[in-house]
């Protein structure tokens, strides 16, 4: 079984494609096999989609929401990693069944963990000197008979911040491709696997910055560029097509094959800055920025004996008891965090920085945050229920068009344990043509955005599924991200963990398939995953560098 992620994959590009015969690849496996648009989780955001993906559950049950996550009585909201993920994936259960599975990109798997099989995992790596691999000589293999393996989210941001022109930035993307396909043929020739997945984040990165040359008005003004860069997107799936092609050549043809994407892609038109408008309606106050503190104090996620030993004295940390070695102290560090300029005291509710286009409101609630002012109970659900109504009423403010598409309480979208990580409030604009921003800062409520971030996400990305079991050339309707997984499982002869909440895409298996091989299914494993490895968390410095990455690609403002 061979999974490839395309990263905002869309047939809204894909199908043109087809058409004009640029993409033989993907034209082939739909003839052959199941396809269909595919829905991502609300929001439609590469952290919980992703990770929907690889466990067949929602939000509520594996506890990523964004591209970050709440840590409690705090206003802190540090990245998301594979620590984060609180639900066996689809590699794990696969490696309880002596499955091996070779692992290569899928987000949200940094840092990688051991499983039965090969990861690789550079998606908010903040270096290559981290360890992005498992097993870790993993990494110096790759180099020894690949060459450097590619950082592909590294590129834009050089490029936004001048350090890269427009080619070196393409040059760069178009070898990386290339790079990842000779590593994954690599890989797949030279080891044991059953399962593996290669994602490609090429055709999401070059549709954040490269769209604006499909927009009018950018073409109106920048004739010559836009004639230049018109087919950058489409000369990326032809790229990622052409790599589909030459892995498949080395694995065999009897292989099952998925093709999918966590989420599409599309224009947007403003940026929604919702805590100012948080603030337009007396609900969130700043500061006096002359009060500002320079620095905060928060719990570290390392204990402190990873704190000594990271700054080489260790032998220190001998002298300490086991108990204190074993604490996460709180520590100073420099204030960073732009809501540290909002006035607690007197706020009621805030927009947490997770970035994406899915927007978020949290309560300021007393007894969870650190200076929480909402009673829970009745004033909290009073709150709650007049800002979704406010919320709801939002225009355009030129013809009073309703923005908003879908504002939902935590509880009406996410079910099971992990719901109380959840913002109180989610909510969508309207065909994501408008996306949240949500810097605490004085200025207009709607903007529009600088034309190297023109592009965002859309709810439905695509799934195309060929192989021995599929039937030909069948249209998938109703498939969802967390139906994946169980239908891979399904398809590896594995029975399908009982608390998924996807289930197997039956329409785009054979009947006969199906009557010959009727799915089972079992109680959930207690599956270590994530859990079984040590905490994690960036130092300060890889923590910018990982937050100018998600900036640079514009998934934070």
């Amino acid at each position: 079984m061979v999974i490839f992620g395309l990263d905002g994959g869309t047939f809204d590009v894909i199908g043109p494609l087809i058409e004009q015969g640029l993409v033989p690849t993907l034209a082939r496996l739909m003839e052959q096999g199941a396809w269909g648009e595919l829905e991502s989780t609300i929001p439609p955001m590469t952290g919980p989609a992703w990770t929907s993906f690889m466990t067949g559950k929602s939000p509520g049950k594996h506890g990523v929401y964004g591209f970050r996550v709440r840590e409690p009585e705090t206003y802190d909201w540090p990245v998301a990693t594979s620590r984060s993920i609180s639900a066996p994936t689809l590699w794990d259960i696969a490696g309880s069944k002596d499955r091996r599975s070779i692992v290569i990109d899928v987000p949200m798997t940094f840092p990688p963990w051991r499983i039965n099989g090969l990861m690789i995992a550079t998606f908010l790596a903040p270096s290559r000197e981290t360890i992005i691999t498992m097993p870790p000589e993993l990494h110096a293999e790759i180099v020894a008979h690949v060459g450097q393996y590619p950082f592909e989210d590294q590129i834009v941001p050089s490029y936004v911040r001048g350090k890269l022109g427009p080619i070196e930035c393409l040059e760069h993307m178009f070898g990386n491709v290339r790079r990842k396909m000779e590593t994954a043929i690599y890989l797949l020739t030279n080891h044991d696997w059953d399962l593996a997945a290669v994602v490609f984040r090429a055709t999401d990165i070059v549709q954040h910055t490269a769209w604006r040359f499909w927009n009018e008005e950018y073409r109106r003004l920048n004739p010559e560029e836009s004639a230049k860069y018109d087919s950058v997107i489409p000369q990326m799936y032809r790229a990622v097509d052409r790599a589909i092609e030459k892995i498949l050549e080395k694995v065999g043809e009897d292989v099952s094959v998925v093709v999918m994407s966590d989420h599409g892609a599309g224009p947007f038109s403003h940026y929604f800055f919702c805590n100012r408008w948080l603030m337009k309606e007396g609900l969130l106050r700043l500061r006096r920025v002359g009060r500002l503190p320079r620095y905060q104090v928060r719990r570290t996620t390392k204990t402190l004996e990873d704190i000594l030993r990271g700054r080489r004295l260790g032998r220190i940390g001998r002298l300490v008891p086991g108990s204190m070695r074993r604490m996460h102290p709180r520590l100073p560090r420099r204030r960073r965090d732009r809501l540290a300029h909002i006035d607690w005291g007197r706020t009621v509710a805030y927009a947490p920085l997770i970035g994406g286009c899915g927007g978020s409101i949290v309560l300021n609630v007393a007894g969870r945050e650190r200076e929480g002012i909402v009673t829970p109970g009745e004033e909290y659900e009073r709150l709650r229920d007049s800002i979704i109504e406010r919320l709801a009423c939002l225009t355009n403010g030129s013809d009073g068009t309703p923005i908003v598409e879908l504002v939902k309480r935590r509880e009406e979208l996410y079910a099971g344990p992990y719901v109380e990580g959840a913002p109180d409030i989610i909510y969508l604009l309207k065909g994501l043509r408008y996306v949240p921003r949500n810097d605490p800062t004085v200025g207009p409520v709607l903007q529009k955005p600088a034309y190297h971030h023109c592009a965002t996400h859309r709810l439905n990305g695509m799934i195309i599924m060929a192989g021995p079991a599929t039937g030909q050339n069948r249209r998938l309707q109703g498939a969802k991200i967390v139906d994946i997984a169980p239908t891979i499982l399904y398809l590896m002869g594995l029975p399908v963990p009982g608390d998924m909440d996807g289930r197997i895409l039956e329409g785009g298996i054979r009947d006969e398939y199906l009557r010959d091989h009727p799915p089972a299914s079992e109680e959930p494993q207690d599956i270590p995953g994530t859990g079984a490895e040590r905490r994690f968390s960036y130092s300060d410095q890889e923590e910018d560098k990982v937050e100018e990455m998600l900036r640079g690609l514009g998934y934070v403002g």
